[in-house]
């Protein structure tokens, strides 16, 4: 009869032994395989740390959990995309192993003691080890408060500043260089992101993907709208010191909206022209102007300036470069309000090395 109890007892044992096992190895491959996957939102919380911690609360078995980190490290390590990331994230798991399971170690020690330092210092090297590592883990992959407040500051922003089909939120990605929370959307350009830096200041890569665009395709048009007028090789740049504020819609000069929105989308961007600077050089390239004599540089000053006034054409200022027969870099400098004297009275000359 007592044997019968034994085997019973041990075949139990053996049972809850399996199920505790299972369970650990079920919680450690779900924990390394969402923060392999960086799960959106998940990924964020400190999973490695905290599995093994809990696991040992309820089941004991540190030796066991330890273990099984190795190959559910590995598991999660797949997914990391290069060899040296799997093997970053396989140490990643195994001391956030260690770390979980002596804090939880040293949480069950503490219930046992009856002294009053070591009730006090047990909890507190406890809370410590779970700490240090699950700061670390926010440091690398992001938080949880910081990855919502981002998606939505991100997404209202979005919304304010951008049609809602040319723009769709896929998700929060975590630049730990910067320390920087990142929503990333589906964009007729790509993929871009919206971000925010400590100060609330917004950095918008969709923004900036199109005012490079925008720039790019005004100054084409400039040029090939001067280039008859001097009838002589151009380079033209164009740049802006404040936000252009614009959409895909002020890419194009008919863009396929109703009137009003039309009428709206045109409106901005000629507020956009009217804030980019023009920065036109008699030659090929920029950096090896062709030499021009200041009055040659001069004149043709002043047939830009009133070709683009009578095209119509918003600008910011123009600053017109070219070369000396002595080697030296000479540059006009005008606004579409600037007077005929003032432009002369503005010429300057410089050598290159000259900021």
């Amino acid at each position: 009869m007592k044997r019968e109890q034994t085997i019973q007892k041990w075949t139990l044992e053996l049972a809850q032994n399996r199920i505790k096992s299972a369970c650990i190895l079920l919680a450690l491959l779900l924990s390394c395989a969402l923060a392999g996957l960086r799960a959106p939102l998940i990924s964020t919380i400190p999973l490695l740390v905290l599995v093994p911690f809990s696991c040992q609360l309820c089941f004991g078995q540190p030796l066991r959990i330890l273990l099984y980190a190795l190959p559910c490290g590995i598991v999660g390590g797949l997914f990391a995309g290069s060899v040296a990331g799997a093997l970053f994230f396989v140490l990643l798991s195994l001391l956030g192993a260690v770390f979980g399971v002596v804090s939880a170690l040293l949480l069950k020690l503490s219930r046992s003691r009856t002294e009053l330092p070591l009730k006090i210092l047990l909890p507190a090297a406890a809370i410590a080890l779970l700490l240090i590592p699950s700061y670390a883990s926010f440091n690398l992959f992001g938080n949880p408060v910081g990855w919502i407040s981002s998606a939505v500051r991100a997404n209202s922003y979005a919304a304010e500043h951008y049609p809602s089909d040319s723009i769709a939120f896929q998700g929060v990605t975590y630049d730990s260089k910067h320390g920087m929370h990142k929503a990333v959307f589906s964009t007729p350009l790509g993929r871009e992101t919206i971000s925010f830096d400590r100060r609330g200041e917004i950095q918008d890569s969709y923004q900036d993907a199109l005012s490079i665009q925008f720039c790019a395709k005004q100054a084409e048009f400039v040029r090939g709208l001067l280039l008859p007028v001097e009838n002589s090789p151009l380079c033209v740049s164009t740049e802006s010191d404040e936000p252009l504020g614009i959409t895909q819609f002020q890419l194009s000069n008919d863009p396929p909206l109703s009137a009003d929105e039309r009428k709206e989308a045109l409106q901005l961007r000629e507020e956009a022209l009217g804030k980019l600077s023009y920065t036109l050089s008699f030659g090929e390239f920029s950096d090896l102007p062709t030499v021009v004599s200041k009055p040659e540089l001069i004149e043709a000053a002043l047939r830009f300036q009133q070709t683009l006034a009578e095209q119509g054409v918003p600008y910011r200022e123009l600053t017109l470069t070219a070369a000396d027969a002595a080697g030296n870099i000479q540059r006009v400098k005008f606004s579409p309000t600037t007077q005929r004297e003032e432009i002369k009275s503005g010429y300057r000359s410089y050598r290159p090395d000259e900021k």
